[in-house]
């Protein structure tokens, strides 16, 4: 009687033990060509244009409307405050926006149509003085220049030495526009494309920087590319 319980025995275990094998090995997520493909970035646009603050300084209290736009394909990815297509804000002649906003803050994606031919050489120990003569020259007021300081001197610390490309006006206008209901009658862009770069790179050429004037209802805006993974 023992043998023939042993006997079938001997034929259910292995049975058994395929089945729970099959089942096992049919539960697993086995990873796909395209599964691997859906983690993949699905951005073309090109590099992402960092933390560009935009400061509105009417003559009187406006309403206005505000879109940026991308003539070569870009997208907005963040912003404060939050932009559904167009920014609908109230601004008063102080530039404080909707009571409570200093200036518009977005990032986005935009294609790599910037210019590489007139840049400067800096160290990085000499970031600070730099950052705050070229941007004094250019245009900028001392609050936007701390705010421009305040947030990117601490980011660039993993080179001894950037080339910094300036991107005015005329070199955004095939990248990224911007569109007021109410033109402004001057308007002041300039976003810096920094790679990290070694003492010996050499520039094309050092870059003229476009006069301004802060007169009547103006608008100035400065933004960051970064070329380099130095986050």
């Amino acid at each position: 009687m023992k043998n023939k319980i042993f006997k079938k025995l001997a034929l259910v275990v292995p049975l058994l033990f395929l089945i729970v094998l099959s089942f096992e090995f049919s539960s697993c997520s086995i990873p796909t060509e395209s599964a691997e493909e859906d983690t993949t970035s699905t951005d073309n646009h090109g590099p992402i244009v960092r933390k560009p603050n935009i400061y509105i300084y009417p003559t009187t209290e406006i309403e206005l409307s505000v879109k940026v736009s991308f003539p070569n394909g870009g997208a907005v990815i963040e912003s404060i405050p939050e932009y559904k297509d167009t920014w609908h804000i109230k601004v008063d002649s102080t530039g404080l926006i909707n009571k409570y906003y200093r200036y518009l803050y977005y990032e986005c994606t935009a294609p790599d149509l910037y210019q590489y031919e007139k840049g400067w050489i800096v160290e990085k120990d000499s970031l600070t003085t730099f950052f705050t003569n070229n941007l004094k020259q250019t245009g900028f007021s001392n609050q936007e220049i701390s705010d421009f300081m305040e947030y990117w001197i601490p980011i660039l610390v993993s080179s001894e030495y950037y080339v910094i490309y300036p991107q005015y006006k005329e070199n955004l206008i095939s990248i990224v526009q911007l569109e007021f209901s109410n033109s402004p009658d001057n308007l002041l862009r300039l976003f810096y494309s920094i790679k990290e770069c070694d003492e010996n790179f050499q520039v094309q050429a050092i870059p003229e920087i476009p006069a301004f004037n802060r007169d009547g209802y103006y608008v100035v805006e400065w933004g960051v590319i970064i070329s380099n993974d130095i986050f």
